[in-house]
């Protein structure tokens, strides 16, 4: 188990702070089959979820090795800290999966710690966590001895509650000096981190990558109930992924004219695009004749489907720049 220190000017009990969160991303790729990695890795860390939100002999903290996948053999450990509820444990260690996906996706392992929990996993055992130590047996009773005279006794409870006191004074000064050296740290870590895990993030086609099946069941099928827009290229519908993700996915008419590889360079440099007009793209599909597109979602989103003028000045931007913009021809563009 991880040891915390935190300190704050307001009670952080029986509730969960989510901000300030570090991530730290592996810089290794997932060797074999990304999409078959990640379900198998999915169900693998939905049980370590369960596990520590409900462990009862270690409260909120679990660490578990999964069965091989494809070729890895997954490390993960989970904790919250003590004075949260079950859910509220729950809710902060699956917003922590979340953020692998949106930072470290296809990354052999990630480090994302939250105020009130934590969440790692790699390839191989780490902080002896995954040992098979056991702690050694409790020490046998031992006969109680006499007790000393009363004079005896009160001048040694005086000298406790001297040294108590100096004790706690020395703790609270220890604690507020390390609450504060490691706030620097995370908030430092953190702008760092950031920046590298976006960037890392859209460096390839695989890493952005989703299979049809996926997308078929987040859509139940492509149903109509779920349609929430229409564009000269194609529809739009409203998903959600198993661990409650909301998307918006872009399925693409097979008349649109553009090909695989025109696709998909199209898709790294919507994804890599930062605009206060544009949602985030969060990945693509490309499974025979169909040609998918997978954004975050935004709560304008029903209504945003036609091309504004905000648009059409980031198609000026592209163009000066001297890049394709087929992508903001259409609706599958989102506007914040």
């Amino acid at each position: 188990m991880l040891c915390l220190v935190r300190y704050s000017n307001n009670s952080f009990f029986d509730s969960v702070d989510l901000d300030p969160v570090l991530t730290i991303c592996n810089d290794e790729t997932i060797n074999g089959n990304v999409t078959e990695f990640n379900r198998l890795w999915t169900d693998f860390i939905e049980d370590v979820i369960v596990a520590a939100s409900t462990s009862s002999e270690l409260r909120y903290y679990a660490a578990k090795v999964s069965d091989s996948i494809g070729l890895e053999r997954v490390y993960a450990m989970m904790q919250c800290i003590p004075g949260i509820s079950s859910t509220l444990c729950d809710f902060c260690l699956r917003q922590c999966v979340l953020e692998y996906h949106s930072g470290c996706r296809a990354r052999r392992g990630s480090n994302i710690r939250r105020p009130a929990c934590f969440f790692e996993w790699e390839c191989y055992p780490y902080y002896d966590a995954f040992s098979d130590k056991k702690s050694p047996p409790p020490l046998n009773s031992q006969v109680p001895q006499p007790m000393p005279p009363l004079a005896d006794l009160r001048n040694a409870t005086n000298n406790d509650t001297i040294s108590r006191r100096t004790f706690i004074a020395v703790v609270v000064i220890a604690a507020v000096i390390v609450a504060l050296l490691a706030l620097g740290f995370v908030f430092f870590r953190k702008r760092k981190s950031d920046k590298k895990a976006v960037d890392e993030d859209i460096t390839s086609p695989q890493s952005l990558q989703f299979d049809f099946k996926t997308l078929n069941d987040a859509t139940d099928k492509f149903a109509g109930k779920n349609k929430i827009g229409q564009g000269g290229f194609g529809e739009v519908y409203k998903g959600k992924f198993p661990n409650r993700t909301e998307v918006a996915v872009k399925r693409l008419s097979r008349n649109s004219g553009q090909g695989t590889q025109e696709f998909k360079n199209e898709g790294l440099l919507v994804a890599k695009l930062q605009h206060r007009n544009l949602v985030r793209l969060l990945g693509f599909c490309l499974e025979g004749d169909e040609h998918i597109l997978v954004y975050e979602t935004s709560p304008t989103l029903s209504s945003t489907f036609q091309l504004p003028s905000a648009l059409e000045v980031i198609k000026q931007e592209l163009t000066m720049l001297g890049l394709p913009t087929t992508v903001l021809k259409d609706a599958v563009v989102v506007r914040r």
